[in-house]
């Protein structure tokens, strides 16, 4: 099962992901084609950006026009948040970079497991079986000890620790 929550980006539905056969591609609110099936999967824009899949399973980043601005070359990727994204980079044994929309390498992490989407400034990461948070920089704010957690919203996030559920703050304390 996902340790993570479902995501509370806000996506953009001015195109849909669609499947024709064993191709995705997107349509526009009245049903035309606007990116050809060609895809393996595609998820909901996000910032601009949609992330797609190609046929060989590569990871990448297109824009409404179908044309990738993060060149499909990655084993999975987070949607864009806060103007950031985590991919993981198979070639150099499954490290996890934290990229900008123009696909720059923003910070590395290591000896993390998996990252989520920012939300107000925080993503969650799992090392192990535990989940924490890191900030923009790539710095563990909240160190990896929970079992569940839940996007911050308004300055808390719904934690579980132990089969029991609480709030904590951005400082990682009990409220």
């Amino acid at each position: 099962c996902d340790l993570f929550a479902p995501s509370k980006l806000e996506e953009d539905i001015s195109l849909i992901p669609v499947q024709s056969g064993d191709k995705c591609g997107y349509i526009n609110r009245e049903g035309k084609y606007i990116i050809n099936p060609q895809f393996w999967s595609a998820r909901f824009f996000s910032e601009g950006l949609g992330k797609v899949e190609t046929m060989d399973e590569k990871t990448g980043y297109i824009d409404k026009k179908g044309n990738f601005v993060v060149p499909a070359q990655y084993s999975w990727g987070t949607d864009f948040s806060e103007g950031l994204a985590f991919v993981c980079d198979k070639d150099s044994g499954g490290r996890i970079l934290c990229i900008d929309k123009k696909g720059n390498t923003k910070f590395e992490l290591r000896n993390i497991d998996y990252a989520g989407s920012f939300s107000e400034g925080l993503a969650p990461i799992r090392k192990g079986d535990k989940i924490g948070f890191i900030d923009k920089t790539g710095k563990i704010i909240i160190k990896p000890q929970f079992d569940r957690v839940e996007d911050f919203q308004e300055g808390l996030a719904a934690v579980c620790k132990n089969a029991k559920w609480g709030f904590i703050n951005k400082k990682g304390e009990i409220v």
